[in-house]
């Protein structure tokens, strides 16, 4: 499965507005998680595909034009380094590889 995280900056001039725009983001397929965060960004987003080209297709096509998304920083995660980094990581931990 390819990842990648995005950051993104909202501008909600409504009360509850950045939770009704996460609410329609976790709409989509690609969305695997979304979390709050503070700071220049407002959401973090977790995204996943088995093919790369739904995620980039999901960024450019989608996300940056709905009402409310001013920015976009996307950090695209190469699958070979994940499945690596993944398995030294449980190792370290003491859990079994996947």
């Amino acid at each position: 499965m390819d990842l990648a995280y995005c950051l993104v900056s909202v501008f909600c001039g409504e009360r509850n507005g950045l939770r009704y725009l996460a609410e329609e983001i976790g709409k989509h397929k690609e969305i695997l998680e979304i979390n709050p965060v503070f700071g220049e960004y407002d959401l973090l987003l977790k995204l996943g595909s088995e093919d790369s080209d739904d995620i980039g297709d999901f960024i450019e096509k989608k996300l940056r034009y709905m009402r409310g998304v001013v920015g976009v920083q996307t950090f695209v995660v190469p699958p070979k380094l994940d499945e690596e980094y993944q398995r030294k990581f449980r190792e370290a931990r003491g859990q079994k590889p996947k």
